[in-house]
This record gives C-alpha cells, sequence and structure tokens, in this order.
C-alpha cells in the first residue's frame, strides 16, 4: 500500500511528441510504504505464538531457556541439576532447591546390591553392582561358584571334587601340573573319619596340609623309597621315611599300604594316616597377611609379586660388616638394590609350579633360576646353581606369595642395572555398566570408571568404560656396565675365547657348561648320548645347539619326555577290523583281525559260516514229488575244491578241456562262493583287486601292454604267449593272454553289469601302502651305493669278457621237464574246514600276513590244518 506523504521536489523529464522530444521540468511526489511482520513476544512460540512450558511469566519455571518465537519449538533447554519437559524436576541423583546436591546411590543397604556385592558409584545418583571375587550374576543377585560343576574342578574323572568355599575346591591347583610328583594320599576312610579335617577346612588350611603330602622333582616308586631316609615336600617340610619288617613309613606313624600307582605326572602312594607339617601359616578364610615390607612391593603396577625373602637367620648368619652396611641409613639405595634382586613382579608362583620354573625375571632385571636337589635332597629346591636352598613355601600375603630362602642373593651385576618401569593409561573396554568393565590384556584396572556408548544389536546404548594401566619395562645399564646381563667390564683374552666360552681373569679360556674344549674351541656336547637326553626310552633324542627335543617314536604317542603305546584296538573303531572279528594288539600301534567263531574272512571283512543244511531233505525242498532236488547253496558249502593241472605243463589247459577233465572225476569247476568257503584265502582287498574300473572291454581288447585300473587303483599288465621266449608260437597254437601272468581261460561272458572274463588262478592285491620308517633315508643311501658297485661289476665283467673268445652255451627253457610221470595227475584236494577234513592234503599256496610283527613284508606257508 503506498499513499503521498504531502512532500515533492523538482525533476526534469523527456517527452516523446510524433517522435518529437521534449524535455520539461516537473514534480516528483515522496511516497511511504507500510510492511507488517509477525512476531511472537518473549516467552512464546509458533505460528499461534502459544505460551512455552512453565507458569505465566516465568517460562520453564526459570531453570531454563524456552526455544521462542513464531520460529521456535517451544522446548526447554534445562539447566545444570533440572530435567523434564518444563525443567520442573531434579535430575536423578540430585536434589534441593537449586539441585545441586547430589545423592549417593551406595549410602544406604548397600545401593540395592547384593551382601555378596559390592556397590560402585559411577554418576551422581547411579551405582552399579559388581559380585565379590568367588561369585557370580547381576550384582543385585550374586551365587557362590561351585569349581566342581566344571570340569570336576580340575580332578580326575575318576576323583571326587569337594567345594570348600567360593570358587574354592581342595587346592586343585596345587596337585596338578605337570610333574614329576610323589603323592602320598590318606586312605579315603581316614579322610571321612578325621575330625581334623573340618577345622583345617574352616581357617583355609587344607592345602597346606596336601602340599605336605606331595613331593616335587622326582617320581619314587616303593623300591625307591626303601634306599632313602627323607625327602622334602611341597609344603617344604622334612619326611621321614623308615622301611622296617618290609613296610614303609613316614614320619614313624603312617604306613604306605598300597604303593606304585603310576599317573602321567608321578607316582600315587596310598597311606593310613594323615601327615601333619610342623609348620602351618595360619590365617581365616578370605583373608591374607598384610604386608609392610617395601612400597614397591604394594605398588599396584607390580601385583601380583612372588618374593625370595632371606629369613632372620640368614640375615643374622651375615658377617657383622656386611649387617653394617646394608642397614646404615645412608646405603638405603644400594639396600633397594639388594632387595629388588629378591622380587618377582607380575607373577605368582605357585609351589607346585617352582620346579617347573626354572628362569624368572627379578624386579632389578637380572635372571633367577630354579633347580632341583640330587639323589640325597629329593624334593629340594635351590637358587641360582644351589646358592641359596629354599626352606619355606607359599607364604601367602594380600601381594603375592613369599618364599623364605636361607641366603641373601647377591648378583655380580649388582650396582650395574638402572631398570625403570612407567605406566600408561589406556581407556579399558565399553560395556553395560551392570557387568565388570573389563582391562584390555596386559593391563590392569585403576581406578575411575567413565560414561561411554556401545553398539549393541545395532543400537547405541550408554556404558561404562574403566580405566587401565600398562606398565613399560625399560631395560638399560648404568655408566660403566654392559651387555644383557650388565656385567662390567670383562677382562680380554688373547687368543680371543669361542663364543661359547667365558674370558676367565687369568687370561685363559673356559667353555661354558654343555660345552666341551680347551675354550679356544668349544662344542656342544652329545646331551643325548647319556640317558637319552631325559627323553623317554621310546622317544627319539635329537640335539639342536645344547637344547633338547624329544619325539615318540612310531607307535607311541606323548610329549617325549612320557611316550605311552599306542593301541590301535581302543580307538572306538574296533582298530579298523570287522564288527564280527578280534582285534588283537600285537605291537606297539599294531594289531591283527580275526574273525570270531562262526565267521570267516581276513578280518576287515566277514561273513557268516552257516552251518550246512540240504534243504531238499525236507519236502523233497518243496519241488515236485517226481522232481529231482538239489540244493545249490548247501552244495557251495559242502563241496570239496581239488587242483587239476595239465599233464602237458602249466597254462596247457582251456577252459572247455578243465571242464571235460573235471566230469571225468565226476566233479564241476568250482564256484566263487564253493572257493571262498573251501579256501577262505581270498580277502575283501584280494576281490577288488579283480574288479576293473574300466568299462567293459572285450577279449580282443585286451592286447598285449594294456593296463587296467582296479578299485584299488592298482594297475593290471595285459600280456600274451607272443612274447616268451621259451614258448615257440604257432599259427596252429592258439595265443593265450594272461592278466598279471594269470592265463584267460574264458572270456566275453556278459552279465547283467557288465563281462566276466575267467582267469587260471585268482590273483593277489598288493599289500595296503605303509607309511615309510624314519630309517628309510639310510636305506636309500646304501640302495644307492649297492647299485653303484653292480654297475662297476658290470662294467668289470664286460671288459675280461672282451678279452675272451666268444662262445655259446645251452639254456634249458622252464617248459623242458619232463611230463613222463604227469600221465595220472593225482588231484590235489582242498577240503571245506566247515564241513570235513582231510588227512592227506598238499600244501596250500602261500599266503602273506598282513600283520606281521616285522615291519617287512613276509610270506607264511599255511598247512591244510591251519586254522585263522
Amino acid at each position: 500500500m503506498f499513499t503521498k506523504a504531502g512532500e515533492k521536489k523538482y525533476c526534469v523529464f523527456s517527452e516523446n511528441n510524433m517522435r518529437l522530444y521534449t524535455i520539461q521540468i516537473g514534480c516528483q511526489p515522496k511516497c511511504a510504504k507500510t510492511v507488517i511482520t509477525r512476531e511472537c513476544c518473549a516467552g512464546f512460540f509458533g505460528q499461534q505464538c502459544q505460551p512455552c512450558p512453565g507458569k505465566a511469566g516465568s517460562a520453564c519455571f526459570g531453570n531454563g531457556i524456552c526455544l521462542d518465537g513464531i520460529n521456535g519449538s517451544g522446548i526447554c533447554q534445562c539447566g545444570t541439576g533440572f530435567v523434564g519437559t518444563a525443567c520442573e524436576s531434579c535430575a536423578e541423583g540430585k536434589y534441593g532447591r537449586n539441585c545441586d546436591q547430589a545423592i549417593d546411590a551406595c549410602e544406604t543397604s548397600n545401593g540395592g546390591c547384593s551382601a555378596n556385592a559390592e556397590c560402585r558409584k559411577t554418576t551422581p545418583g547411579n551405582r552399579v553392582c559388581i559380585c565379590k571375587a568367588g561369585y557370580t550374576g547381576d550384582g543385585v543377585v550374586c551365587l557362590e561358584i561351585n569349581p566342581c560343576l566344571e570340569n570336576n574342578g580340575g580332578c580326575d574323572k575318576n576323583a571326587e571334587c569337594t567345594q570348600t568355599g567360593p570358587n574354592q575346591a581342595l587346592s586343585i591347583r596345587d596337585i596338578a601340573g605337570p610333574g614329576p610328583f610323589t603323592v602320598f594320599i590318606p586312605h579315603t576312610n581316614v579322610l571321612n573319619s578325621d575330625q581334623r579335617v573340618k577345622g583345617w577346612l574352616a581357617k583355609g588350611v587344607m592345602a597346606q596340609i596336601l602340599r605336605y603330602h606331595m613331593v616335587g622333582c622326582a617320581s619314587l616308586l616303593r623300591s625307591d623309597l626303601t634306599t632313602v631316609t627323607n625327602v622334602t615336600s611341597l609344603h617344604g617340610d622334612p619326611i621321614q621315611i623308615s622301611y622296617t619288617q618290609n613296610s614303609l613309613y613316614l614320619n614313624n606313624k603312617a604306613e604306605i599300604i598300597s604303593s606304585d600307582t603310576i599317573g602321567t605326572n608321578g607316582v600315587i602312594h596310598v597311606i593310613n594316616q594323615i601327615l601333619v607339617p610342623s609348620h602351618i601359616q595360619d590365617f581365616p578364610p578370605g583373608s591374607k597377611r598384610k604386608n609392610k615390607l617395601l612400597g614397591l612391593i604394594n605398588d599396584p603396577i607390580h601385583k601380583p609379586v612372588t618374593l625370595f625373602w632371606p629369613t632372620d637367620a640368614a640375615i643374622r648368619g651375615l658377617p657383622q660388616e656386611q649387617q653394617d652396611f646394608l642397614f646404615k641409613k645412608s646405603n638405603t639405595d644400594k639396600l633397594v638394590q639388594y632387595l629388588k634382586f629378591h622380587i618377582v613382579r607380575n607373577a605368582e608362583v605357585l609351589a607346585y609350579q617352582l620346579p617347573r620354573s626354572t628362569l624368572l625375571k627379578t624386579l632389578q632385571g637380572s635372571n633367577l633360576s630354579i633347580s632341583c636337589g640330587d639323589n640325597k635332597e629329593i624334593g629340594t629346591l635351590f637358587l641360582n646353581d644351589r646358592q641359596c636352598k629354599i626352606v619355606q613355601r607359599q607364604l601367602e600375603f594380600d601381594g603375592g606369595i613369599a618364599y623364605g630362602i636361607d641366603c641373601l642373593l647377591m648378583d655380580p651385576s649388582l650396582g650395574g642395572r638402572c631398570d625403570s618401569f612407567f605406566t600408561v593409561d589406556i581407556m579399558g573396554y565399553c560395556a553395560s555398566c551392570f557387568s565388570s568393565a573389563k582391562c584390555p590384556p596386559g593391563t590392569k584396572p585403576k581406578e575411575g570408571i567413565y560414561r561411554c556408548t556401545y553398539d549393541s544389536y545395532g543400537l547405541r546404548r550408554d556404558g561404562c568404560r574403566r580405566n587401565c594401566s600398562m606398565v613399560i619395562h625399560t631395560a638399560k645399564c648404568c655408566k660403566g656396565y654392559f651387555g644383557p646381563d650388565c656385567q662390567a667390564l670383562p677382562p680380554v683374552c688373547s687368543p680371543s675365547c669361542s663364543a661359547n666360552a667365558v674370558c676367565m681373569e687369568n687370561n685363559t679360556c673356559q667353555c661354558k657348561p654343555l660345552y666341551n674344549g680347551d675354550g679356544i674351541t668349544c662344542t656342544a656336547a652329545d646331551l643325548c648320548k647319556q640317558n637319552n637326553g631325559g627323553c623317554h626310552k621310546a622317544a627319539n633324542c635329537t640335539q639342536l645347539g645344547v637344547k633338547i627335543f624329544c619325539n615318540c617314536q612310531k607307535g607311541y604317542k606323548g610329549d617325549g619326555f612320557t611316550c605311552l603305546p599306542v593301541n590301535p584296538c581302543a580307538d572306538g573303531f574296533n582298530g579298523g577290523c570287522h564288527e564280527h572279528a578280534i582285534c588283537t594288539v600285537i605291537g606297539p600301534d599294531k594289531r591283527k583281525c580275526d574273525c570270531k567263531n562262526n565267521y570267516i574272512g581276513d578280518g576287515l571283512n566277514c561273513s557268516v559260516m552257516q552251518l550246512p543244511l540240504d534243504r531238499c531233505l525236507q519236502d523233497n525242498g518243496q519241488c515236485h514229488p517226481d522232481a529231482d532236488c538239489t540244493d545249490l547253496h548247501f552244495q557251495d558249502t559242502t563241496v570239496g575244491v581239488f587242483h587239476l593241472r595239465s599233464p602237458q605243463g602249466q597254462y596247457k589247459m582251456t577252459y572247455e578241456k578243465a571242464k571235460e577233465a573235471c566230469a571225468n572225476e565226476s566233479a564241476t569247476i568250482a564256484t566263487y562262493n564253493q572257493l571262498l568257503y573251501a579256501q577262505k584265502t581270498l580277502s575283501g582287498r584280494d576281490i577288488e583287486y579283480h574288479l576293473s574300473n574300466a568299462s567293459i572291454v572285450f577279449y580282443e581288447d585286451l592286447t598285449n601292454g594294456t593296463t587296467l585300473l582296479t578299485r584299488l587303483g592298482e594297475k593290471l599288465l595285459i600280456t600274451d604267449n607272443r612274447g616268451k621266449e621259451y614258448q615257440a608260437f604257432t599259427s596252429e597254437q592258439p595265443e593265450t593272454r594272461y592278466v598279471d601272468g594269470s592265463a584267460i581261460v574264458e572270456w566275453d561272458i556278459v552279465a547283467s553289469n557288465g563281462i566276466i572274463h575267467v582267469i587260471s588262478e585268482p590273483l593277489r592285491a598288493p599289500p595296503a601302502p605303509a607309511h615309510l620308517h624314519a630309517g628309510t633315508g639310510t636305506g636309500i643311501f646304501f640302495g644307492i651305493c649297492l647299485v653303484i658297485g653292480v654297475v662297476a661289476f658290470i662294467g668289470y665283467s664286460y671288459l675280461r669278457f672282451r678279452k675272451k673268445s666268444t662262445g655259446f652255451q645251452h639254456f634249458k627253457s622252464k617248459d623242458d621237464t619232463d611230463v613222463t610221470s604227469l600221465d595220472k595227475p593225482q588231484p590235489s584236494n582242498i577240503t571245506n574246514p566247515s564241513y570235513e577234513s582231510s588227512s592227506a592234503l598238499t600244501p596250500s599256496e602261500p599266503t602273506y600276513d598282513l600283520f606281521s610283527d616285522s615291519d617287512d613284508q613276509q610270506l607264511v606257508i599255511s598247512g591244510p590244518y591251519d586254522q585263522d
């Protein structure tokens, strides 16, 4: 809308009249335009200017800012401590007029958590419940963990696991490990009847009682115990052994009533009393002694720690000058260096683990070795090549485990190491606040839990993240020291020592342990030569440098230090024998299969050997009364089998002549079933060797040199008599073809599923391929040497032959045999063993023993009375 404002001013304008332009002076008025803009007042929003949440004149109750205006949403942005649509309430965990006072969610009734849980504050007014050690659940409900419900608590499958507290059993971890151990177990009746057991369980000292019944470093049989007078237990206290009137006693009280139960990690002896050590560390269950020795031990970055602490007697045994030096106030730093050499950080080495803990790293950075005593000190443990003896074991305190030693450890590199430790803070995994927040592997939790978000099934959820720390160990030598062990500058030997030798102060070289030589040249000793290098007698010991590797021999299984023979019959599949066969172990990982009674076969395949029954004897076999009944099955199972050979020699009889010869003997050619029942020599493998995988191949296609692949994957070679120099092949004599040396006597017999060629004698399948022995490489080497020798001999003979005059010699053909005595051949019978026997039989063909004890394949000649 435009209106005149009443003011005007002069102006110049042009006017076009009939293309004539004239310039004139005119007037220009001043106009005004009114524009209306819609706006909401403060505290109102939207196109209709609705009031913001809250009361009139106080949007958001004055506790927040309203997004007002005509384009505003009317949402209240609440101040700190306020929540709600109109900021009318205090945030969770806040209270007071200004909602600035926090609520302690764990202050009352443990925050609603279980009595067996720990209430931890997260954000103001919020908390999470974490079940204590030994309990499981969501924190509101916490149940005791029964370690016996999973894997039987680590006990043997034939042992009973007993729960003694939350996630506690009879010190299962103390009676495990690779060993070797000697264990004296009280009889079950003794454990159940002795009233002291309940008191020991209540005090939490049952683990110490059990350790006193164990001896480490040795597996002692009864015969060994008769030759020793005392041993040292895993608890550290000695056990006295006495042998009188053919009985063994421990501490002159407990008698060994059962001996030499050998396990995978030691030997068990049963005794009739419980052994009680003279020293027992007494503390109530769930608590351990507090340690106030050193601040560095209590540092959480080093926990848990394993201490090897000198006893009071060991300190008092030091020279007075050394005691004054160590405890002088000005030498505190050096005393700390001594003590750090006795501490192993971030490790809790239990008593049963000590014999296997051959190398530990101390807090000072030096190595600490542990070794077992000899036959005179069985069960005793030493440190650093018998420098110190461990006299007290597994003393538990709040920061780890301590062991008492009888000396003060003094390392040559003392003062030479300047190792340092520093921590790096790392945030843990973000997870639900109702579950225990975890730290990454290799880190430890610190105080402080932070809010975070995480993905769960595609949704973003609020969670908690723990503050964690990781310790970084930096190895460093002090000034004036060098090398991985921070040793002082060593003496210089001339000439230089071997890399496996040490230069001594007297300018001589001495080979290191396990090496032999003069120091200038040092070679590794043959460790496998003595006692097989510590390997089992059924293991192969190999040496690489001074390291020993043990591998069980073929037929045995184990880690090389313990090898047990493999029982192939215990594989759950009857050793690969038939279900109606008996698997018999004949050596490590060797077995033989024999069909059970009333079954026939080679053990891998067994068929029912039915009793012969002539069904024609009953109702004429249901044939017509005027018909002759013949039970072919009865004939197959009862007929005797004999061999006929042509008077003219081997392979001189065709199939038709064979039928005629059998008819002259009032017999017929034996069928396959008749041969199976009579001979029982063809195995399932032999039968598959007769079956070809090729398509139908007629006789005319079986030319000389043809090969056929059998079901076993082996090849059959086809040959003919034209290639045999000892036979005179003429047009009158028919061609004879052979399959692996067996003549084809009848051919092209068409069957419903293929074609059949009849051969003169059965084929024998080659033995199944066997694994090469470890000595095969040696055999190949000697074989090559033998071939070279033969070639040299042939060359030598050829040179001698060239020097002699050439002559002819007569070679007798294999068929030039006197056959006059064969005019009346005697049949060679093979009697059916399931029906009748014969007293005058010729030996049968040799059979191969698949499961001979020898690794070499042997032929065993079976007589007519041999039975599988």
